[in-house]
């Protein structure tokens, strides 16, 4: 069997803004391309703190855990993943590293990211666009490499008039851009 050049894995890499790798445990805001464009991923001030888009800049960095293949240092198209975000949420954990999870939220009929203590659920991150990536929620982890988003999969968009992420939408395409202190 042929293993893939230098080339092929990086085309395959997951990239931040600058053309770097996205790196696991490094803190990397979620920026929303298209409409909305240059806002970031934040939580809302409310227990429960549900994601949303950022009205006014990058958002809150947040932390990728690889959790099929914990050695991993750096990402390829369709990982599993847990979100995370970077410090203390304001409704538990005070040590950071809560993750997210989804909640279906009746009031407006709709499947909201929320932040659960823990690590949370499994998510994919999938290339839909140059440098473009598509948010997923998938309830069951598949470790194969080379396996697409599985049929369970639902994408995350930013449901109207809320401003909060959402599962079943059209997903968002997003860029990882590196947070640096």
């Amino acid at each position: 069997m042929a293993m893939p050049s230098n080339g092929e894995k990086r085309n395959k890499m997951l990239l931040d803004t600058e053309g770097d790798p996205l790196e696991a445990e490094l803190n990397y805001f979620i920026m929303v391309v298209g409409e909305g464009n240059g806002r970031g991923l934040a939580l809302t001030k409310t227990c429960p703190q549900y994601v949303v888009q950022d009205k006014h800049g990058d958002g809150l960095p947040m932390l990728f855990h690889p959790i099929c293949n914990q050695n991993t240092s750096v990402f390829l198209g369709n990982t599993a993943v847990h979100v995370a975000i970077s410090g203390p949420s304001i409704c538990g954990n005070d040590t950071g590293g809560d993750g997210w999870s989804m909640e279906r939220v009746s009031k407006i009929n709709q499947t909201l990211v929320k932040i659960s203590s823990g690590e949370g659920q499994s998510f994919r991150i999938s290339k839909i666009g140059d440098n473009e990536y598509g948010l997923f929620w998938c309830p069951a982890v598949i470790c194969h490499p080379g396996i697409g988003l599985g049929p369970s999969c639902i994408g995350l968009g930013i449901h109207n008039g809320f401003g909060v992420v959402a599962g079943g939408l059209q997903p968002r395409r997003v860029q990882f851009k590196k947070f640096t202190s």
